[in-house]
């Protein structure tokens, strides 16, 4: 099944961060993939409590995109890359029966991720 959040606004991680709760509440392993975002944000704490969630590997800091150097896109890019990459392969191994990837649609606005890598 998927789910899929988008548009402007707030809402979108936080329906994502509840589906994860619920999954985890019933003992499936949940993996959280967050694009664009550094490691300060408060449902990325509140996740980190949860046993069965794991939190992949986010930057401490990210400035926002629009203020991104050429160099930083480029690092974003690779990393957005690697982030996918290491959530699919949880998810195809069974390490995970849940994969977020939180702000996938912005990652692929932005250029970061190709649409087929993401389908994939």
């Amino acid at each position: 099944m998927i789910h899929l959040y988008c548009g402007d606004g707030k809402g979108k991680t936080c329906c994502a961060v509840g589906a994860a709760l619920r999954a985890a509440g019933r003992g499936w392993p949940v993996a959280v993939a967050q694009f664009l975002k550094g490691a300060d944000s408060g449902e990325r704490r509140a996740l980190a409590r949860v046993p069965g969630v794991v939190l992949l590997p986010v930057p401490e800091t990210l400035p926002f995109f629009g203020e991104m150097t050429p160099a930083q896109r480029r690092a974003e890019r690779d990393r957005s890359r690697d982030l996918l990459a290491l959530g699919g392969d949880l998810l195809r191994s069974a390490r995970c029966r849940m994969l977020v990837l939180d702000e996938v649609c912005a990652a692929l606005t932005c250029g970061l991720l190709d649409e087929g890598e993401v389908l994939e």
